[in-house]
């Protein structure tokens, strides 16, 4: 029995609500076609929340860089303490972290946003479906399987003599004993070392 040589599953790399998923078992798939999409509605919400923890860090950064900036500047005066200074300083270098930190946390939002859409990897046909519309999935949960056409494999038994002759990455020529007339070209990928067992008689 012919069988697909490799069969790939298939996910998102963020969490969320399916949309109407309409794939089928055979179905034929394109490489970059849109297999199924996240409802963007949550991941549009931490965009928000991303760019708004970032406006605050800026704005508690800036006022941290100039209360240091007037620290240091009381401090050349000799009307503060070198204590207060420094600690200033390093409340100014703590919101200038926080700002970096806010920065990548919405980059990573904005860049969690494009993957609301699952593509085909490549050309292919649809193994399995394993999700239904609508339904809320995890982050690498199996969406769907699938295969390539182009590629398949199967396993039979050879006589001794034929065997011999046998190498694995050989190419082969195998005429199919029930239809003589379909002959498949492939690569010999695997060589087993047990026989099938004969029953005797």
């Amino acid at each position: 029995m012919l069988q697909p040589s490799s069969i790939s599953t298939v996910s998102f790399e963020v969490a969320g609500r399916l949309k109407e998923v309409n794939l089928d078992v055979g179905q034929l798939i394109k490489k970059g076609e849109v297999l199924a999409e996240i409802d963007t509605r949550s991941l549009e919400i931490q965009v928000e929340s991303a760019e708004a923890g970032l406006e605050e860090a800026q704005s508690l950064a800036k006022n941290a860089a100039e209360d240091a900036q007037r620290k240091a500047d009381l401090l050349k005066k000799g009307i503060t303490s070198k204590a207060i200074a420094d600690q200033s300083r390093t409340d100014a270098e703590t919101s200038a972290v926080r700002v970096v930190q806010s920065q990548h946390s919405l980059d990573t939002a904005i860049e969690n946003l494009t993957k609301a859409k699952l593509l085909a990897p490549f050309d292919g046909i649809i193994n399995s479906v394993e999700v239904q519309s609508f339904t809320n999935v995890t982050a690498g949960a199996a969406i769907a399987t699938v295969y390539a056409a182009e590629a398949f494999e199967t396993n039979f038994s050879v006589s001794f003599d034929i065997v011999n002759r046998l190498a694995v990455g050989k190419k082969v020529r195998v005429r199919l004993a029930d239809n003589p007339d379909i002959i498949l070209s492939g690569d010999v990928s695997e060589l087993g070392a047990r026989a099938d067992t004969v029953p005797s008689g």
